[in-house]
């Protein structure tokens, strides 16, 4: 089923260049666009695009489509993700084709064969089992679904290693696919690396634990870079690009992030009490309250066993347990009136914001 002619590429650089690193595009196309016109990449750039730039977001066909006018650019290269792997494996593989259609049809999220669907009028919701979703796509898209089957799995120089998952020397990407794809928890699970890694997949933001910030995360003891945003994945989620300069031997790093979120400035000020951070996110959302206060619900984390100062609409109860509704930390920022924000959620009362690259929470009030 997997017809990679070359699942690695081994690329020859030498002591200058210019690496841009992008990856979790996740079918937003407006801002890989908005990326790209940003980077303003020079002919000699090499462009990385790390996987997953189908799924979960509104747009994976005009996606496919900006990727495969950018791979007629020199100097880039596109890496397969889970995803891409996930719809045509599903596809292909007649085991899981009923399965896969299950799937399409609860809709967990939007895919790239849900707007094929719609682009050739064909009804997902009558579909009566994998085999007629099967025929259909082959017949309409086989050629674009080759397209995402085929894509390499590692991008290497004599300095990084490049995959959406992550990486073993002892593993062969053509029997281990899906390890190199979808290696979940790699940053903790991976031992030290021969050279830096870097990898999309898992949210950068979920590999802190006392600050939220979707910036490019460095494990500099395994030599790990997480680069992906969470674009798709979280409200709070941005597109990131690493960008990799080495010059005369010596490399340095930067990045760039894209987001659709609202721009503003504070119309008033409110003094909050500084706390430990503690960062919360999937799987662990769940609370015990203590106490309810002015502003805030007193409560205990029950993951980290730590107290935590959470906004009241942001708790919800199901079966006589509380928990926090979205990614959350209890960072509160004090600003001046006049300082810029951009407003990534509000709630009733309170509103998440992004400072200097810092996510934080201030009153709705405020804004």
């Amino acid at each position: 089923m997997n017809d990679i002619k070359n699942p690695i590429i081994k690329l020859q650089t030498n002591d200058t260049y210019r690496i841009i690193a992008i990856s979790d595009i996740h079918a937003h196309a407006a801002h890989f666009e908005e990326m790209l016109t940003r980077l303003e990449l020079a002919k000699d750039d090499i462009l990385v695009i790390v996987g997953d730039f189908i799924n979960r977001g509104p747009s994976s066909l005009r996606t496919c489509q900006m990727i495969k006018e950018i791979q007629a650019r020199p100097n880039t290269y596109v890496l397969k993700g889970n995803h891409e792997s996930f719809v045509y494996g599903s596809l292909m593989d007649e085991s899981r084709t009923d399965r896969f259609l299950r799937f399409i049809q609860h809709t967990y999220y939007p895919t790239i064969v849900h707007e094929m669907a719609e682009k050739t009028n064909f009804d997902l919701a009558s579909c009566p089992n994998g085999k007629a979703l099967r025929d259909h796509m082959l017949i309409h898209f086989m050629p674009l679904l080759e397209d995402l089957n085929q894509l390499p799995i590692i991008l290497e120089n004599e300095d990084f290693i490049f995959v959406h998952g992550g990486y073993e020397p002892g593993l062969d990407p053509m029997k281990d696919e899906s390890k190199f794809l979808k290696y979940d928890n790699y940053n903790e699970l991976s031992g030290i690396n021969p050279k830096p890694v870097v990898v999309g997949h898992w949210p950068a933001s979920n590999l802190r634990s006392d600050s939220f910030t979707n910036v490019p995360l460095f494990n500099t003891e395994k030599k790990i870079i997480t680069i992906d945003g969470g674009l798709g994945v979280k409200s709070s989620g941005e597109l990131n690009a690493l960008i990799i300069e080495k010059n005369n031997g010596e490399i340095q790093y930067r990045h760039l992030q894209v987001n659709n979120f609202d721009k503003t400035t504070v119309k008033a000020t409110h003094q909050f009490q500084i706390e430990e951070p503690i960062y919360v996110s999937f799987p662990h959302f769940e609370v015990d309250v203590i106490q309810k206060q002015k502003d805030f619900v007193l409560c205990t984390h029950q993951h980290t066993k730590k107290p935590l100062s959470v906004f009241p609409s942001l708790l919800e109860k199901e079966d006589g347990q509380y928990r926090i509704k979205t990614t959350y930390i209890n960072k509160f920022f004090n600003l001046p009136i006049g300082q810029k924000v951009e407003v990534c959620q509000t709630f009733e009362d309170c509103a998440l914001v992004k400072v200097n690259e810092e996510f934080g929470w201030i009153l709705r009030s405020q804004l």
